[in-house]
């Protein structure tokens, strides 16, 4: 009978060789309520007070820190074991991402709100809801690819040098 430890709060599985588990075997899911309030609220709220103050700075910041948003948002989707609760996520994160950004404008003194379309809320959740969904196909790709590398027979130095 296999044994199976769990260990800390992580439920790291040990197996009996001593490797540890894929940190694909865990979703976003499985965590903990602490963790998913600060990916789906806590993490958007900071992105977009650094978003919302990059609009004061410059364009070009603003442009970067869209770009390293939907990379966030990508990465965000590896911790999801299905497209569209990551799609979900990323939608619910985006809102949060640009209200946060256009209360922030609107605080601004000389910073005009109205100068986003309306559409631009919508728009903002859609790319997070999808970047958030290729992370999710990207963490598919991954570990099907595991898969196939761990079924894959190995032979020993031994076997290789026998005829």
């Amino acid at each position: 009978m296999e044994e199976i430890r769990i260990m800390s709060e992580e439920n790291v599985r040990e197996s009996p060789e001593g490797s540890h588990d894929s940190r694909f075997e865990r979703s976003f899911a499985d965590s903990s309520r602490r963790r998913q309030v600060f990916g789906l609220v806590v993490g958007p709220v900071v992105f977009g007070v650094v978003a919302g103050l990059t609009l004061k700075w410059s364009e070009t910041a603003w442009s970067t820190m869209q770009f390293l948003g939907l990379i966030g948002a990508t990465l965000a989707g590896l911790e999801h074991k299905r497209w569209w609760s990551a799609a979900a996520r990323g939608a619910v994160a985006g809102f949060i991402a640009i209200g946060v950004v256009l209360f922030i404008l609107d605080a601004m003194p000389g910073a005009n709100v109205m100068s986003f379309a309306p559409s631009y809320m919508f728009e903002a959740a859609m790319y997070s809801g999808v970047s958030h969904a290729v992370g999710a196909v990207l963490r598919w790709f991954l570990v099907r690819r595991k898969k196939r590398a761990e079924s894959v027979p190995t032979r020993s130095a031994s076997q290789l040098s026998s005829p």
